[in-house]
């Protein structure tokens, strides 16, 4: 897909860190044929991102992760998007993808570098001029994406697993309290006098008093 480099802050034009959302986009749908360097799971990306955010505002350097909100996003070429209703359907799902995901890599980075502190990135002038850009990249791209779905209708967004627990996990059943009769009865058998008495009901006892200590 002909892809080129846009919404990039940088004054010079030229920046050293690009996300590449076309080749993400595409290898996440691709076909199973690719080679495994190329596998990838572009879902892990703003959670990932938001962890990373975290991680230095806790800190204080979250001014090192600067160039990420300056930097260019690779997106299909304006010429592509001029001509999505002639496009095939999985080529319309990517290019749907794409600005999904840019669309939510900018909000993500309006919350990260959005911040009430004084040594915060939006604090300076070039911050600032930085986040309104990236809140108007934003607008832009939400009013591609709605023009792109009006036209394929039938998308259905990826899936936002880090905000739901798909798994099948259950917390285990807590064993019932031990009761003053099963404890009576162990203990009566244990106290008893005889050949063979008390193995009548030894082995349920046995049991009753493990699930009791099991909660204690």
């Amino acid at each position: 897909m002909p892809s080129e480099s846009q919404f990039g802050l940088c004054e010079n034009g030229e920046s050293d860190v690009a996300l590449n959302l076309s080749a993400l986009s595409v290898y996440s749908a691709g076909p199973e044929k690719f080679p495994p360097a190329l596998k990838c799971k572009i879902s892990r990306l703003l959670p990932h991102f938001r962890l990373l955010a975290a991680t230095l505002r806790a800190l204080g350097g979250s001014k090192k992760a600067f160039p990420l909100l300056t930097c260019p996003v690779i997106m299909p070429q304006q010429g592509v998007l001029d001509k999505f209703e002639t496009l095939s359907a999985t080529e319309k799902n990517v290019i749907c993808t794409v600005l999904f995901f840019c669309a939510n890599w900018f909000r993500e980075l309006l919350n990260a570098f959005v911040q009430p502190r004084q040594d915060a990135v939006n604090a300076t002038d070039e911050g600032k001029a930085a986040v309104l850009n990236r809140l108007k990249d934003l607008l832009f791209v939400q009013k591609q994406l709605s023009a792109c779905l009006s036209a394929h209708p039938t998308f259905v967004p990826p899936a936002v697993l880090h905000l739901a627990d798909t798994s099948s996990w259950q917390p285990p059943a807590a064993n019932p309290a031990p009761t003053m009769a099963s404890v009576a009865r162990v203990a009566n058998y244990t106290r008893g006098k005889g050949k063979g008495r008390g193995k009548k009901r030894k082995h349920d006892d046995v049991d009753d008093l493990e699930q009791g200590m099991d909660v204690l």
